[in-house]
């Protein structure tokens, strides 16, 4: 479960979750976060080369740094784009802890506001108990990809330069056959997430991809705060564009 809410829905109980700061370290300190937010590195649950999840074993010692517990609801914030704290909102997902919430608002919109802020690291105030139990029905392969081209609502949640071949590292650009283009820009604003039902087929799977799983974490995270049957491949089109047996279309 992923629901995105507004901080000012829960700024009298904050102390009741565990808050995750999904920014860079960098940003975290030079910046502030919000009092008692645990640094989340994204870093340390994906492959940042192929966008895969690390392994579970890996993913198990961090949520015990981090202090993630079986039954804790979950309070993540993040900035820019969106992008860092949709993807551990899709991991925590993934791994099954069922009280995952995003807020809405990126940091910088809280930080403007008067909202309270603390420069010294936080570490978590206890060794979190919170064991991955990965749910299969939320991640999508090439091979399932494949496997669905014709009976799935696939989404491409890259730039439509992208959509059409404009990207150059890929070996063979251009996008999945079947594929509908919604950059996952159209669910931001400048404040943060954009809470908006897009409306689509819920009679259909949907599957979400970009180039490596972060982008198209966005548009993963609406469509599920709205619990639309959805998968990511976060794998995505880096892996798929650079397979000559996988088929592409371009234009």
């Amino acid at each position: 479960m992923i629901r995105i809410i507004n901080l000012n829905q829960i700024k009298d109980a904050v102390e009741d979750y565990l808050l995750l700061d999904a920014r860079p370290y960098i940003d975290y300190m030079s910046k502030g976060h919000i009092p008692g937010a645990v640094n989340a590195q994204v870093s340390r649950i994906m492959d940042v080369i192929t966008g895969a999840i690390k392994p579970i074993g890996e993913l198990n010692a961090v949520f015990k740094q981090w202090g993630i517990d079986e039954d804790k609801p979950i309070l993540i914030y993040d900035e820019y784009d969106g992008q860092l704290g949709a993807r551990l909102a899709w991991t925590l997902d993934y791994c099954g802890h069922d009280k995952v919430f995003l807020v809405r608002e990126f940091f910088s919109t809280y930080a403007n506001s008067g909202g309270q802020l603390s420069y010294k690291l936080e570490k978590a105030t206890h060794e979190g108990n919170f064991k991955c139990r990965p749910n299969e029905g939320v991640r999508a392969t090439a091979e399932y990809v494949l496997s669905t081209l014709n009976s799935a609502l696939i989404i491409d949640a890259r730039s439509p330069e992208e959509f059409i071949g404009g990207n150059p590292e890929v070996p063979r650009p251009g996008h999945i056959p079947n594929a509908v283009n919604i950059p996952w820009l159209e669910l931001l604003d400048p404040d943060g997430y954009r809470i908006v039902d897009l409306g689509l087929s819920r009679d259909k799977e949907i599957i979400v991809y970009c180039d490596y799983g972060l982008r198209a974490s966005v548009v993963y995270s609406v469509l599920r705060h709205f619990n639309y049957k959805v998968r990511l491949y976060e794998k995505g089109y880096m892996e798929w564009g650079s397979n000559p047996n996988l088929p592409v279309v371009s234009g």
